[in-house]
């Protein structure tokens, strides 16, 4: 089974999505990432990535977008503005990536698409192609609320692939404990990724006391 991944241009957008993908890679299926900016950092982890936001700059979107809403912008500084300023963020963001996710997906032919709730471009080629689509939560928001922000501001890309609503998902993971947070979809273990490295030679050395850390440790 052929498994696109879609996240936003972002590392803290894709690498919860990383261990799922990689269990999906060493399970025999192709797996292909598609991301961009900071978030090409997957390839870290053995995966193959395309980069679907070449010059990626969410400053620039930013300057673009919250000038023209001067009132949300206020309340995003605050830490009132709820979904509001991240859906005009992320649907900005979503136009850009859309075309290029399509592109991708028509050449490469997935069987299915799993993408985060910021990266609704990624169900937008799933109903293009007419493959299920997959939502991972990546965060402990509810993920349905992030995508019908997003989803607001995306009416020009819809229609342009021939959409007058994002599909439903074929299904959703939750990762948040219930008891922290209310997410729809199948539960999860969320597992984290922070990157590959060595493991550094202090850490397997004994401590001076039961339980402790070497005492070389920086």
């Amino acid at each position: 089974m052929r498994v696109l991944v879609v996240s936003a241009p972002l590392v803290g957008h894709v690498f919860p999505l990383v261990p799922l993908a990689v269990a999906l890679r060493d399970a025999g299926h192709d797996v292909l990432v598609a991301t961009g900016g900071g978030a090409l950092a997957a390839t870290e982890a053995g995966l193959p990535v395309h980069d679907i936001a070449p010059g990626f700059d969410f400053g620039r979107i930013a300057m673009r977008v919250f000038p023209r809403h001067p009132l949300i912008a206020r309340a995003e500084l605050a830490g009132t503005a709820g979904t509001r300023g991240a859906g005009l963020l992320f649907g900005a963001l979503n136009d850009q990536l859309t075309d290029p996710v399509v592109e991708l997906a028509t050449q490469w032919r997935p069987d299915l698409v799993l993408y985060e709730p910021f990266a609704v471009a990624g169900a937008v080629a799933a109903a293009r192609l007419d493959v299920p689509a997959v939502r991972q939560e990546n965060s402990l928001f509810d993920g349905r609320d992030l995508v019908r922000a997003t989803v607001a501001r995306l009416g020009p890309a819809l229609r342009r692939h021939g959409l007058s609503e994002l599909p439903a998902p074929a299904a959703a993971l939750a990762v948040a404990p219930p008891s922290v947070a209310i997410q729809g979809g199948w539960p999860m273990r969320y597992t984290s990724y922070v990157g590959g490295g060595e493991l550094p030679v202090w850490l397997r050395e004994p401590g001076e006391r039961p339980g402790s850390w070497s005492p070389a440790a920086p």
